[in-house]
């Protein structure tokens, strides 16, 4: 998965929630589920990584028990459906299920699902014109973080606020530059491919 051959991820996922399904284990199937969700927008199968994620909404519906773990899922599903809905540009959609999964994660003080959730919704928000919450969202994601310590998530923010100051005021394009320069001097061993991408281009959108 991590080497991004996500064809056979997905093959692998598909095996795994089979046998989830034949041992009756509606936990293990929600995870699987959430994983095939995000692998298969990888490989541009949206249709399929709606259906995944959605699917995990269903059962998490129909589940008595609603313990730590069923409510990570289904705040996870949530979250895959609004990552879907903003690749598509259909922004309101995708910051109504950021906002849902933030209120599953809010639930369980689920530290990673917040620090990203609230990063992704800033994105939603500021595509939608609404810098002032954008900016909000930006500041709690990098309050949570301080809990969590992603490396990942550094770099979500950092970008994020750079892309927004830059957005905001074309004077304030040499403030956000800052936030991003020190990551491109780094080149930290975190940094996959994806990352380093993302830096250049957003370097390049606010220069």
């Amino acid at each position: 998965y991590r080497q991004f051959n996500y064809p056979k991820a997905v093959e692998y996922h598909k095996n795994a929630l089979q046998i989830a399904k034949q041992d009756g284990d509606p936990l293990l199937q929600m995870t699987t589920l959430n994983l095939l969700g995000s692998t298969s927008l990888k490989i541009d199968s949206v249709r399929n990584a709606i259906e995944y994620h959605q699917e995990v909404i269903r059962m998490f519906g129909s589940e008595d028990v609603k313990d730590h773990d069923f409510i990570r899922e289904a705040g996870k599903a949530y979250y895959g459906l609004g990552v879907i809905y903003h690749v598509l540009r259909r922004y309101s959609m995708a910051l109504d299920y950021y906002t849902s999964a933030n209120e599953q994660f809010e639930r369980i003080s689920y530290t990673e699902g917040m620090a990203f959730g609230y990063n992704a919704a800033g994105e939603s928000l500021e595509a939608l014109g609404e810098y002032d919450q954008s900016q909000s969202f930006y500041d709690k994601s990098i309050l949570v973080n301080e809990l969590l310590g992603s490396d990942r998530l550094r770099i979500l923010n950092a970008t994020g606020k750079a892309h927004l100051l830059a957005h905001q005021n074309r004077t304030r394009v040499e403030e956000a530059k800052a936030l991003i320069k020190p990551f491109l001097d780094e080149k930290a061993s975190y940094m996959d491919q994806e990352l380093l991408t993302l830096l250049y281009i957003q370097y390049g959108w606010v220069l």
